[in-house]
Order: structure tokens, then sequence, then C-alpha cells
């Protein structure tokens, strides 16, 4: 039970990646969008020129205008020499935040936004941690064959030349492998 949890985890965990890795390609030529927007609250997250923008801020309540809530997704061509100026909002009066390479965060007060926040994180950053599951089931399935192959137990490591039906490190038999093709026969 453990082990299909475990693969299925990993499969899903490189279709995040498969799916990430797609976006960033498609980021440097468009820019994708997706918002959210109440009366006084927007979140937005935008994948542009290789990053993940996200913006949340809450509007100064203005009861002249009734904005319109909801869902809104954007796509549009992407212009290369537009680029997100952090410097830039980092130098505002009120403004507090970092930036370390390509990663940022800035908050800041504006007279008609408050409490508005920008994250800025590459989207090849975002897909590491989605390798960690995958990586780890191909590591162990090579291990697994590798150990079959020279005549080790596929589970523990201890080696089965000299008694071949069953491993006397950890009391399996060949025999008990749920996948046939990794059994191996006890006449040989």
């Amino acid at each position: 039970m453990r082990r299909r949890l475990f693969n299925f985890l990993s499969a899903i965990s490189l279709l995040l990646c498969l799916c990430l890795a797609a976006l960033w390609v498609l980021s440097y030529s468009h820019e994708e969008g997706l918002g959210w927007a109440s009366s006084t609250i927007n979140a937005a997250g935008a994948a542009t020129n290789g990053h993940l923008v996200a913006e949340f801020y809450r509007l100064v309540p203005n009861q002249s205008e009734p904005a319109a809530s909801g869902f809104k997704m954007r796509s549009v061509p992407n212009n290369p020499d537009e680029y997100l100026d952090i410097d830039g909002l980092l130098t505002i009066a009120g403004s507090h935040g970092f930036r370390w390479h390509s990663v940022a965060y800035v908050s800041l007060a504006l007279p008609s936004v408050q409490h508005y926040h920008l994250i800025l994180v590459p989207l090849w950053l975002l897909m590491l941690p989605t390798l960690i599951l995958p990586a780890t089931w191909l590591l162990r399935r090579r291990r697994t064959r590798l150990r079959q192959r020279t005549g080790l137990c596929p589970h523990c490591g201890y080696d089965l030349r000299a008694t071949p039906g069953r491993c006397p490190e950890c009391g399996r038999e060949k025999s008990e492998d749920k996948n046939p093709r990794m059994a191996t026969n006890e006449h040989e």
C-alpha cells in the first residue's frame, strides 16, 4: 500500500513538474494570468519572463465605483523588454521587502491601495521540489534492478548467491515479490 501511494505521489509530482516546465517556456512568449477581485480585496498571479508574480492588495473603500467581483483570466503577448522594476518599488517611501537574485518580496502602502504585497519567484525554482519524489522513485527502481542483476536481495541488498531461495538477512523469499518481472526462478 505504501509503495502504491509513493508511486502515485511521484507521478503527480512529475506531472506538476512538467506543467511548470511548460508554463516556464510559455511565459517567455505570453503572459498568462489568473486573478480574483472583490469590492476591497484583489489577488492576482501571472507567469511572465520565466517568473511567477503574485500580487495581493486591499483597495481603499470607494463608494462611487463598485468593482466587478470574481475570477478573471488573461493571456497577452509578452514584451521581453518590460521587466518588473523591483528595485524601483523598494525605493518608494514606506516600502518594505527584499530582493535576492531573482526572488523578491515587496510590501508597501499607496494612497489608493492598502497593504500591497508582491512576490516574485523564478519558475525553475518552483520546479526543483517537484523533482524530489520522481528522482527518489527512479533511484529506488535502479537500485532494485541492480541488486537483482548482481544476485543480491532486492529488499535489503544481502548476497543471495549461497542461499538463492530465501534471504537469511530479511527472511523474504524471492517469490514474495509482487512484481512478476522482478521475481526470479528458485531453480536457477
